[in-house]
C-alpha cells in the first residue's frame, strides 16, 4: 500500500468519530473563466490549485501568488465547488473563502471581490446578500492569515466566512463564486481564488439523487470512490491530466473502487450520457 494512501485512509477513520469537522473543497463541478486575468487557468494547475488547502505561506501582507496555489477567474467568470460532506448550518459561521486579498500602505486591503452562492443539490442556487458599492457580503474581502490552513478557529484564519443561518438552509454542498471586480475601479483585474473551507460537516444521512440537467456523476474522496447514477450514464473512463487514459471505457454501475495504484494527483472521467452525450468532471485525489 502506498503511503499517501495509508495517510489517507488513517485520517479516515480517525474522522469518522467525529460527527462534526472541517474540510476543504474536493471538486470542480463546473466552471467558466473570464477575461482580463488568466494566472492559474491552465490545466497544469487548475483544479487542483483551488483544491485543498489554502496556501500554507500566505499572510496578511504575503498574498498568495504563485499559480499553483491560486486561480484567476477572470472577470465576470465562475466556478461552483463541490464537497465530500454537507456543510450544516450550525452556531457561527459555517465556511470560509479563501481569495488572496492583501495589506498594504497604511492598512489598507488590496481586495477582489466573489459574489457567493450555495445550493444543497446543484440546482436551486441561493446567493448571499451584498452591497455593490461598500462589498460588504463578497468574498475576497480580507487576507488570509498566517497558519490558516492549520488552525481550526475561524476567527484566527482570515478569508471571509458566511453563515447559512443568514439564507435559512440547514445544508449545503456546492459553493459557486463568481468574480465580482465588475463593481470595483479598473485595477481590480480578477479575483484570485485560493480555496475554500467548510467549518461544520458531516457525512449525509441520505442518498442525493443526481439529475442528468446538473450532475450525475459524483466523487467521494475520502473512500476513492465514483458514483454514478446509472439512469443517466451508460459508461465512463477515467483519464489524467496529460490525456493517458487510465481506464479504458467501461459499463457504468451504481459506484466504481478506483484502484489504490492511483497516485495523488488530479484525473479527469470521462463519461457518456444514454443519450448519446458525453461529458467530463475532474477531481482529485490526495
Amino acid at each position: 500500500m502506498k503511503y499517501g494512501t495509508f495517510l489517507l485512509i488513517l485520517f479516515s477513520v480517525l474522522t469518522s468519530y467525529a460527527p462534526l469537522q472541517a474540510q476543504w473543497a474536493t471538486q470542480v463541478i463546473e466552471h467558466q473563466f473570464g477575461d482580463k486575468q488568466r494566472v492559474g487557468q491552465s490545466l497544469e494547475y487548475f483544479p487542483n490549485n483551488i483544491l485543498g488547502p489554502c496556501d500554507s505561506q500566505a499572510g496578511p501582507s504575503v498574498p498568495a501568488s504563485n499559480p499553483k496555489d491560486i486561480c484567476s477567474l477572470g472577470r465576470n467568470g465562475w466556478v461552483i465547488l463541490g464537497f465530500e460532506r454537507e456543510i450544516h448550518n450550525e452556531n457561527g459561521p459555517d465556511f470560509v473563502v479563501f481569495e488572496n486579498a492583501f495589506l498594504y500602505g497604511n492598512g489598507r486591503v488590496y481586495d477582489e471581490w466573489l459574489e457567493v452562492a450555495v445550493s444543497a443539490d446543484g440546482i436551486t442556487w441561493f446567493t448571499f446578500p451584498f452591497d455593490s458599492t461598500t462589498g460588504v457580503g463578497f468574498a475576497g474581502r480580507t487576507p488570509t492569515k498566517s497558519g490558516a490552513f492549520a488552525t481550526q478557529d475561524w476567527q484566527e484564519m482570515g478569508g471571509d466566512a458566511f453563515d447559512l443561518e443568514g439564507l435559512g438552509l440547514s445544508s449545503i454542498k456546492y459553493i459557486r463564486l463568481t468574480d465580482a471586480t465588475r463593481f470595483q475601479t479598473a485595477d481590480r483585474l480578477s479575483a484570485d481564488l485560493d480555496a475554500v473551507r467548510s467549518l461544520n460537516s458531516t457525512n449525509s444521512t441520505k442518498e442525493r439523487s443526481f439529475v442528468e440537467a446538473q450532475n450525475p456523476v459524483k466523487w467521494c474522496a475520502g473512500t476513492h470512490a465514483l458514483e454514478f447514477e446509472t439512469q443517466s450514464v451508460q459508461s465512463f473512463s477515467i483519464v489524467s491530466m496529460t490525456g493517458e487514459t487510465l481506464v479504458s471505457e467501461i459499463q457504468s454501475e451504481a459506484q466504481y473502487l478506483l484502484s489504490e495504484h492511483l497516485t495523488s494527483g488530479v484525473y479527469a472521467v470521462v463519461y457518456r450520457l444514454r443519450n448519446g452525450n458525453a461529458r467530463s468532471m475532474k477531481f482529485m485525489i490526495y
